[in-house]
């Protein structure tokens, strides 16, 4: 009969890795916090200037940058005010910016930034300056904005 002596028997081993990835993907949500209201204005415009700022907040994945750009306004590349039923013959010039200079004017100027994943808010200024006063009555106009990130 013939036995068998116990051997060292080696255990193999093998390393393999497993790759975990997860993806963040850069996003952005707006909203308009607080919209420019010149309030009423003198009969005359000829010795006043009125200032105004409206907000938007933006939130954006934390890294993300953005660049925001006025595309255009409710009535043409100009920035007019004009005035409800007045088949746009009644207008105020006004100045929009992304600072408080009015050197970085709108629409074609951008404003950029970083997203820290909470809300951030961006000021637009406004600016009618002195000129001839227009027909009383309530004006208006619309700025569209284009985030890019």
């Amino acid at each position: 009969m013939l036995a068998l002596a116990p051997s060292a028997a080696t255990a193999a081993t093998q390393s393999l890795a497993v790759t975990s990835q997860f993806v963040v993907a850069s996003s952005c949500s707006t909203s308009t916090t607080a919209n420019m209201d010149f309030g009423a204005l003198p009969a005359t415009l000829s010795v006043a200037q009125a200032d105004a700022t409206g907000t938007i907040s933006i939130t954006c994945t934390i890294g993300a940058p953005y660049t925001l750009k006025g595309y255009g306004l409710a009535y043409g590349s100009q920035s007019l005010l004009y005035r409800s039923g007045s088949n746009f013959t009644d207008s105020l010039k006004y100045d929009l910016a992304w600072d408080s200079q009015y050197a970085q004017k709108l629409p074609g100027a951008t404003s950029s930034g970083t997203g820290t994943g909470a809300a951030q808010t961006v000021t637009i200024y406004g600016r009618i300056s002195a000129q001839t006063a227009p027909s009383a009555g309530s004006y208006t106009d619309t700025l569209t904005l284009k985030i890019t990130y």
